[in-house]
């Protein structure tokens, strides 16, 4: 079995390709990543044989010793990028200058512009087959839709395989419990990655404005909830514990926006509300911010029961990663809130 509605995807490859470029981002210098594990263009990993084969490609390197002499170089520590990056390119160099060539550049890094981005996405390409087999594999027939996007990214970043809690959800069609697994089972890393494939996989069956949550589905969300809202995960946080750090990271990195809108206030002297006038404000950008990914219900697990009498508005519909890092602070902070449930309708669910 697998799950019973999927949020299908209308131009699947152009927002897959999207999506792993807005979470691995599209460097086209070597770097080290996290880990420390030598890597370059939309998180090419350079330590898997297949991968640096595909790179290695674009770079003109096709011979068995040119490729093992870059080999080589990879097999060393670096303590940081730019050793990492002095030593790729003094093989590249010594590669460039042998007669014939043995590369089609002097130094190791993707192009610069548009060529930069047609040769990424080449060895994209040709890479991402294996983590859509890997999909399939692991979980099954899924249909190229937003899950198989999210799910694809975890597969992407080596996580898909070590998630069995995540695999026996989705085929028990518990999307609920999928989307706790994706949000917060994981080690304390990648924080914002985690929370954008959660997004993107969803917490509801219909994604649709104006469409009412079911009371079956409610109470799918509320159970979750109460099964995993104190649970300790490897991020060393129960769920709610996590989020509310997550509120206070916003709070923080508020505070200056918050002040601008004081400012704003008074230097304009309008009538309207102070919350009116800042999301007047023009949009900015939020670099590096972990985002609950604004979905006022996602974000709020104690708030969860209460979608069995609201109804979907656009503000709630799933929001591309792009829209997200332009949201104002206001905004945001207007969508993450905390509250105790109350014992009344507590007792009046059934919870398992």
């Amino acid at each position: 079995m697998s799950l019973s509605t999927y949020h299908v995807s209308t131009n699947y490859e152009k927002d897959r390709y999207n999506f792993i470029k807005s979470v691995e981002g599209d460097r086209i210098l070597p770097y080290l990543d996290k880990k420390g594990i030598p890597t370059i263009g939309l998180g090419f990993n350079l330590t898997v044989n297949k991968i640096l084969t595909l790179v290695l490609k674009e770079f003109g390197v096709n011979t068995s010793a040119a490729k093992k002499s870059i080999e080589k170089v990879l097999q060393n520590s670096y303590g940081n990028e730019h050793a990492l990056r002095a030593a790729l390119d003094t093989e590249m160099a010594n590669l460039y200058s042998m007669q014939p060539p043995q590369s089609n550049r002097a130094s190791f890094a993707f192009s610069q512009g548009s060529i930069g981005d047609s040769e990424m996405k080449q060895v994209y390409l040709a890479a991402v087959v294996t983590y859509e087999t890997q999909v399939d594999t692991i979980i099954g027939n899924i249909p190229n839709s937003y899950e198989r996007i999210a799910l694809l990214s975890m597969a992407y970043n080596g996580l898909l395989a070590k998630s069995s809690l995540l695999k026996q959800a989705i085929i028990d069609d518990d999307r609920a419990e999928a989307w706790y697994q994706i949000r917060y089972s994981h080690k304390k890393e990648l924080h914002k990655r985690h929370y954008m494939e959660a997004s993107l996989f969803g917490l509801y069956k219909n994604m649709s404005a104006g469409q009412k949550v079911s009371e079956d589905e409610a109470f799918s969300i509320y159970r979750m909830y109460t099964r995993n809202g104190r649970v300790v995960t490897d991020s060393v946080q129960d769920m709610v514990g996590y989020d509310k750090a997550i509120k206070v990271a916003l709070l923080i990195r508020g505070i200056p926006f918050l002040i601008s809108c004081v400012f704003f206030r008074i230097l304009t002297r309008t009538a309207l509300p102070m919350m009116a006038s800042c999301s007047a404000l023009p949009k900015r950008r939020l670099p590096g911010l972990i985002l609950p990914m604004i979905n006022h219900r996602s974000s709020t697990m104690t708030d969860m029961v209460f979608t069995m009498d609201r109804t979907r508005t656009t503000a709630d519909m799933l929001l591309v990663p792009q829209d997200i890092a332009a949201l104002p602070m206001v905004q945001i902070l207007s969508r993450v809130s905390f509250f105790p449930l109350p014992d009344n309708i507590k007792s009046h669910l059934a919870l398992s």
